[in-house]
């Protein structure tokens, strides 16, 4: 007689008879194949809970970052001359998303800004200088008073500014 071995996964008793009929007796009950079932459901409840939690938990922080009013909406680059100084409240426009470009020749006094909000104030040296911060940072508006500008406005401006607002 010859005997054929089979090897299955898990634990498996096994007996052979005489006629080689082979009869198994799984170790896994019904009761234990039952208990990994539920577990694995668990398991992956638990992972697509977490998920779930995690996917709100971020929603919630972007709602929270986007600004709740118009003013705040759109990147802003001002050129402060004397003129756009007299039109414009310079704290309350560094509390939006908004920069302040100093051409030459204009200075800022500290009381002007708060400290938290200086780095939003870009001193330039030359005309060219303001011309290059405005074409590198693209900001959605410009405003600006092109009658206190010594040189002409260039022409490719409009390429990297959505709105140039006079005031």
């Amino acid at each position: 007689m010859i005997f054929n071995v089979v090897k299955i996964p898990f634990t498996i008793k096994y007996t052979i008879e005489a006629n080689t009929k082979i009869s198994y007796m799984a170790s896994h009950t019904r009761r234990a194949l039952f208990s990994r079932n539920a577990t694995l459901l668990a398991a992956g409840l638990a992972i697509v809970g977490a998920f779930v939690a995690y996917s709100c938990s971020q929603a919630k922080s972007k709602q929270e970052e986007q600004p709740k009013s118009d003013e705040y909406r759109g990147s802003k680059c001002i050129i402060l001359t004397p003129r756009v100084r007299e039109v414009i409240n310079l704290k309350s426009i560094l509390k939006t998303n908004a920069v302040v470009l100093l051409p030459p020749g204009v200075l800022l006094h500290e009381e002007d800004i708060d400290e938290g909000n200086s780095y939003k104030v870009i001193p330039c040296d030359s005309w060219k200088g303001v011309w290059a911060c405005v074409r590198h940072l693209r900001f959605d508006s410009l405003l600006l008073n092109s009658n206190s500008i010594p040189d002409t406005i260039p022409h490719d401006i409009a390429r990297y500014v959505s709105q140039m607002v006079e005031l």
